[in-house]
């Protein structure tokens, strides 16, 4: 640069400018531009720890609830076959009890055809000691007293089979209606296995028609109305 002095220039002195660079350029930017990428970095990083984590939550809560559903579904399986099992063992049973009592009830119902053949030998002895006098009076009475043990003892063990196949439920009802006869509790026990007035009528040598009377009077007896349905009824003693 030359410079005017006096009329005279002067000697040329070397002037040195350091221009800034912008602010954008500047180390402490750059530093700045360091920190935010760091930081950047840092934060996707975070971010895809817990989208991570939180996929693996719902993934886990997602296989907790179909392990659970699958849990539930085996218990209510699980109880379903319980059911069908104790269904199929109940109903078992049920055939075992009405088999059963079918069986004592022919039994029974023999046991009547025997006695009244029993009785008519009775009677036929009774006619022969009045008849032939030459007979012993002793050996007769033996016959007689014979036949009587007889008559006695199928019919009481006929009774107590009965009582014994059906104690519970003849003690249920002894309790609850005092005025039942035991003909009565064997007629509830026929209508609690499923028999029906025919196959009743069948056993007792009667007609239907006084099956029907029967049960009538069986509802009476236990105070059941006109809607209420005695098969039922009998099965929840």
């Amino acid at each position: 640069m030359n410079a005017k002095i006096n009329g005279s220039i002067a000697g040329t002195n070397a002037i040195m400018l350091r221009i800034a660079p912008p602010w954008h350029r500047s180390w402490y930017a750059y530093a700045m531009y360091l920190v935010l990428l760091l930081l950047a970095v840092y934060l996707i990083r975070r971010w895809q720890i817990v989208a991570l984590k939180k996929q693996k939550k719902n993934l886990l809560v997602k296989e907790q609830n179909s392990l659970r559903q699958q849990a539930e579904k085996h218990k209510e399986k699980i109880m379903m076959l319980e059911q069908e099992r104790q269904q199929a063992e109940y109903d078992q049973v049920k055939q075992q009890l009405r088999n059963k009592t079918v069986e004592l009830a022919n039994k029974a119902k023999d046991n009547e055809d025997k006695n009244r053949l029993l009785l008519l030998l009775k009677e036929k002895f009774n006619l022969i000691q009045d008849d032939d006098p030459c007979l012993s009076k002793l050996r007769l009475g033996e016959i007689r007293r014979l036949l009587d043990s007889y008559l006695k003892v199928d019919d009481k063990t006929f009774e107590i089979q009965m009582d014994e196949l059906h104690q519970e439920f003849f003690k249920k009802l002894k309790d609850k209606f005092l005025g039942l006869s035991n003909n009565d509790l064997r007629l509830c026990a026929y209508l609690r296995v499923g028999l029906n007035s025919k196959e009743i009528a069948d056993i007792l040598n009667i007609q239907p028609s006084s099956s029907y009377i029967s049960r009538s009077r069986l509802r009476k007896k236990l105070n059941l109305k006109p809607e209420e349905d005695l098969y039922d009824f009998l099965n929840t003693i």
